[in-house]
């Protein structure tokens, strides 16, 4: 099935008339099926539905001929296109083969004119938006990047800290052994000096009494 049988196939039924003529067209075939998702089937449908209605208003003798031409058969042959001809030269005897084919030209450009203005559109787009989730992850990743660097100096202060922590406790548990000799001289010499002054100054007081006791 070419693409003019989705362009014109419903045009055709609608004009000989079938068991009901109100009934809704099913969506356009899906192209390549095996090779799209659901979604891409659906947008293949959604334009080609658009293109089909840019082509029919257009009303060129392209799209009358073919419009005939399915009228005669689904499946033309040579002598249905001759006869697809006559039919539409007895309506426009000016018609020619060079007419149609002019025309269907004419529909080949605006569809292809149509394709690069939907394709620039949707290049323009891809492109912002690639751009701004470049940017979005760039600027995260540069914040993800100083985090880690924030964490990692965070760690080799806490490992510093750490080191200097033990360093510290081990010098705490060599002071009382560093001053303790020291402390214990310096103790013995004060009580010395205390227990011997107490006694020189206990004899003098006694000296004194008994001079006075002695010599009054």
């Amino acid at each position: 099935m070419g693409i003019f049988d989705f362009l014109f196939e419903t045009a055709v039924e609608e004009e000989v008339g079938g068991p009901n003529d109100n009934q809704q067209v099913a969506p356009v075939a899906p192209i390549n099926p095996g090779q799209a998702s659901p979604s891409d089937n659906e947008d293949v449908e959604k334009f080609i539905l658009k293109f089909r209605n840019a082509i029919e208003e257009q009303s060129g003798t392209g799209a009358k001929f073919i419009k005939i031409l399915y009228k005669l058969s689904k499946n033309p042959g040579a002598k249905d296109y001759e006869q697809a001809l006559s039919l539409l030269q007895i309506m426009d005897s000016s018609l020619t083969v060079q007419s149609i084919v002019d025309s269907l030209s004419e529909s080949e450009t605006m569809v292809s004119n149509e394709k690069s203005s939907q394709l620039k559109v949707g290049n323009d787009k891809i492109s912002r938006l690639t751009a701004e989730r470049d940017s979005e992850k760039e600027k995260l990743n540069s914040k993800i990047s100083s985090i880690k660097d924030s964490i990692q100096s965070l760690e080799n202060d806490l490992n510093q800290k750490k080191a200097e922590l033990k360093e510290n406790s081990e010098e705490l548990s060599k002071v009382d052994q560093k001053y303790q000799p020291e402390l214990l001289k310096a103790q013995r010499t004060t009580n010395a000096v205390s227990t011997a002054s107490d006694r020189v100054l206990q004899s003098i007081a006694q000296l004194k009494q008994e001079i006075i006791n002695n010599l009054k």
